[in-house]
C-alpha cells in the first residue's frame, strides 16, 4: 500500500516537473522568434495547466506566424468549452 501511494506521488511530482518544463520551453520558443514576450502573456502561459493545452501552445509557438498569432490561439485554447459557440 505504501509503494503504491509513493509511486503515485513520484508520478505526479514528474509529471508537473515535466509540465513545468514544457511551459518553460513555449516561452523561450516565443522569445527566441519574436523577442521580448509581455509579462501578461508569459503569465497566461505560466497559468496553464492542462498538460494536453501545454502541448498545443508548444506546437503553436514553433508554428504560429506572428506573436498576434499564439496570443489569439492561447485565448481559444483558455475559454471555457460551454463559452464556444
Amino acid at each position: 500500500m505504501a509503494t503504491t501511494m509513493l509511486e503515485s506521488i513520484l508520478k505526479r511530482g514528474m509529471a508537473k516537473g515535466m509540465a513545468e518544463g514544457q511551459i518553460k520551453s513555449v516561452i523561450t520558443v516565443l522569445e527566441t522568434r519574436f523577442g521580448e514576450i509581455p509579462a501578461s502573456l508569459q503569465k497566461k502561459v505560466l497559468n496553464v495547466q492542462d498538460t494536453g493545452r501545454i502541448e498545443t501552445l508548444l506546437k503553436l509557438a514553433t508554428t504560429c506566424q506572428t506573436l498576434k498569432e499564439f496570443q489569439k490561439a492561447l485565448q481559444l485554447l483558455s475559454t471555457p468549452l460551454d463559452c464556444v459557440p
